[in-house]
């Protein structure tokens, strides 16, 4: 990830978002210190490695115990940006990601100043009706 060829990263964000996917891996992905440079990466790589990126974020926050350190190490953009993406799957996959993290009291504030508005709109609009659903209970937890 933290190579100056953009292809690389590309390839080490797909590698993370593929080992994060599996749950008994996950503790390895972060004490080995993916998260920081996951992040950091993933607020000003190119789209698709963005993209990589938010799914290895969403695959560990799959976890509730990880939202917390996501959202303290500044994961929340990469997420907005993958929520308003055209493809179903990524949609999905970061709404419901932020869906979790809005149901923490703590960082319901953060998530909206991070310009959640965006994603919802588009979330609302969708044609499929679990985006449309995971939309809604994201506004429920955003108004608990």
């Amino acid at each position: 990830l933290c190579s100056a060829d953009a292809t690389f990263r590309l390839f080490g964000a797909v590698a993370l978002g593929n080992i994060a996917s599996a749950m008994p891996l996950q503790d390895t992905v972060i004490a080995g210190g993916a998260l920081a440079p996951l992040v950091a990466i993933g607020n000003q790589a190119d789209l698709e490695t963005q993209r990589c990126i938010a799914y290895a974020l969403c695959n560990l926050a799959a976890d509730p115990s990880r939202r917390v350190d996501i959202v303290r190490e500044g994961g929340l953009p990469a997420l907005m940006s993958m929520a308003c993406s055209e493809d179903f799957n990524d949609q999905l996959a970061a709404i419901s990601t932020l869906r979790g993290i809005s149901s923490h009291p703590e960082f319901r504030r953060q998530v909206f100043l991070a310009n959640i508005t965006e994603a919802l709109t588009i979330g609302t609009r969708a044609n499929n009706l679990d985006i449309r659903v995971e939309t809604a209970a994201t506004l429920c937890s955003l108004s608990i």
